[in-house]
């Protein structure tokens, strides 16, 4: 009997094991049960962060809405986001994958979320938890994302002075997310092309354009890359290295226990050099100076004190000495209130002639317009300026990463909704403070050129939907063009540009310039053109731009190969 006891105790414990269990991160109420995905790993300096959520709707006739904020109530300080939220409506018998993207800003340190269904706030029926990211404002570290099957192919590790290495991802690649804003924060992910298979093409599309978007893609096998950056190729030892826009796609015919320390130092080289530009952690007053949006922040205090200082000598023994000489000491009563109505007058004068009024904004954008892919890689500065703060925040796409600077020296409670785009809701604008973004960008698009060729001659059609002010194309054939002026709809003759001698290289020499203006060593590649537009129609404003606007945008474009036909 005792044996026979022994033996359905091990039963019962061994089907308790396989029973499906429900724990704190997953909720169910009524129809609707929600589910916590696992997040990838690794700490940054920058970049987004991705939370997801499985939300499923099991009535077999009745939609809900489902709102998910991030946390669940707000107990931190200092610059934090409360709250991160998105609203969905979910289907009858339907199921949908809510995803939330955290800024390079903190959350509060409660990992609570708030689940409000149909306006009702059910949070506490049985709560729902998230795995909080541990943000570094200061962290400098070079931080590398790989995956199982590419550590297993032992790659040198990372070790020096500030303890960079590796991040291991926890996470399946064929549940990676879709959008590129999931790997943002990464300067490099390593990955196999077994990997690469196994991805859904939905993440395989994210990881090219996390590349384009400057990050360093690193395979030890061949992929899928666009035919735009297979013409791109510079081979490095064991490295074939592709210039996808602004980052690099690696790839490699060798195992990567196989390739010398050295050599991958040069790849480590690249992802820190990116990493660093990417960095927010600058003040306001310093991306002020370096990208200004007015000239002046605040009233000089050595002129007020100056005023004051003159105040003070009339007034008093100026006044008193003619009023004594006058034998009138009694008017002391009305020439001090009078003298410092004036001299208020006098303040208020400079305040206002100093002061700012209306809106400033500035933009600086620089766009690679794949038409081979129909995508618009973009990066930009952009700077807002009010004397007082107004209404609405901020709109952006779902696939524009913004930094902001200054951040981690404010004190401020920013809030970010997903529901439609990415909506900045609060916390960006301070009255007569300076609002500095970083974007990055990538997003699929069908503007172009249309290229008419005539027999010793060629026109183009602006099809960008924004005046072209001035326009350099270097065809296939390694003819150079030139035109300005370039209304949008208006088809032009394109000039031809006489020049002694022009290499044929295929390279088109891209990187994160800081002031987003191509370099002076910038080089073309035949099949490609350079556009400086009136405004860019690839980079929303996020709001309509004062008009003091000042803006600049430049427009790299890459033509497609049936246009050299």
């Amino acid at each position: 009997m005792k044996s026979i006891k022994l033996l359905y105790i091990g039963l019962l414990y061994l089907s308790l094991l396989f029973l499906p269990r429900l724990d704190a991160a997953t909720f169910q109420y009524e129809d609707i049960s929600i589910a916590s995905q696992a997040t990838l790993p690794g700490q940054s300096n920058h970049g987004y962060f991705e939370y997801s959520f499985i939300v499923q709707n099991s009535s077999p006739s009745r939609s809900h809405q489902v709102t998910l904020e991030l946390p669940f109530r707000d107990n931190g300080y200092g610059a934090r986001i409360y709250p991160l939220s998105r609203t969905a409506n979910i289907p009858p018998r339907s199921k949908m994958m809510m995803r939330l993207y955290q800024p390079f800003i903190a959350l509060p340190s409660n990992n609570i979320v708030r689940v409000v269904i149909d306006g009702s706030d059910r949070s506490l029926a049985n709560p729902l938890t998230y795995s909080p990211i541990n943000l570094h404002y200061y962290h400098n570290n070079t931080v590398f994302m790989i995956t199982k099957s590419a550590m297993s192919h032992n790659p040198p590790e990372i070790e020096n002075a500030s303890g960079n290495m590796y991040m291991l991802s926890n996470v399946p690649v064929s549940e990676w997310s879709d959008n590129w804003l999931a790997f943002s924060r990464y300067p490099m992910i390593i990955i196999t092309s077994e990997d690469f298979d196994m991805m859904s093409s939905g993440t395989r599309t994210a990881l090219i354009n996390y590349a384009e978007c400057g990050g360093i893609l690193v395979s030890d096998g061949e992929l899928n890359i666009p035919s735009s950056w297979k013409k791109l190729n510079n081979k490095s030892g064991p490295w074939n290295i592709y210039s996808a826009g602004f980052g690099k796609i690696i790839t490699t015919g060798k195992t990567f226990k196989k390739i010398a320390k050295r050599d991958w130092n040069r790849i480590y080289h690249m992802a820190a050099v990116n990493n660093g530009a990417l960095q927010t952690n600058m003040s306001v007053n310093e991306a002020n100076n370096h990208f200004p949006v007015v000239k002046k922040l605040n009233i000089s205090p050595g002129i007020i004190f100056f005023i004051m200082l003159v105040f003070a000598f009339l007034i008093g023994p100026v006044n008193i000495f003619i009023l004594s000489r006058k034998k009138r000491k009694i008017w002391l009563l009305w020439t001090v209130p009078a003298g410092a109505l004036l001299f208020t007058i006098v303040l208020l004068i400079y305040a206002l002639s100093s002061e700012t009024w209306g809106g400033h904004t500035r933009s600086r954008t620089l766009t690679v317009l794949d038409e081979n892919t129909r995508r618009a890689i973009s990066l930009g500065r952009l700077a807002y300026f009010y004397p007082i703060p107004p209404g609405g925040g901020l709109m952006f796409s779902p696939w524009t990463e913004v930094g902001t600077i200054g951040v981690n020296q404010s004190n401020r409670v920013y809030s970010v909704d997903w529901t439609n785009g990415q909506h900045l809701r609060s916390g960006w604008f301070v009255a007569k403070t300076p609002c500095q973004l970083i974007l990055r960008k990538n997003e699929p698009r069908r503007e172009r050129l249309e290229i008419q060729r005539h027999k010793k001659s060629i026109s183009i059609t602006n099809g960008l939907g924004v005046h072209i002010e001035s326009l350099h194309l270097w065809d296939f054939d390694n003819e150079l063009y030139t035109a300005t002026n370039i209304k949008p709809g208006a088809k032009v003759e394109l000039g031809r540009i006489k020049i002694k001698s022009i290499r044929n290289n295929d390279s088109l020499k891209l990187g994160f310039y800081d002031s987003m203006i191509p370099a002076p060593d910038f080089k073309l590649m035949p099949g490609s053109y350079v556009a400086k537009l009136q405004s860019n129609p690839f980079v929303e404003p996020g709001r309509k731009f004062s008009a003091n606007h000042k803006g600049e945008a430049t427009l790299i474009g890459i033509m497609r190969q049936e246009d050299a036909k």
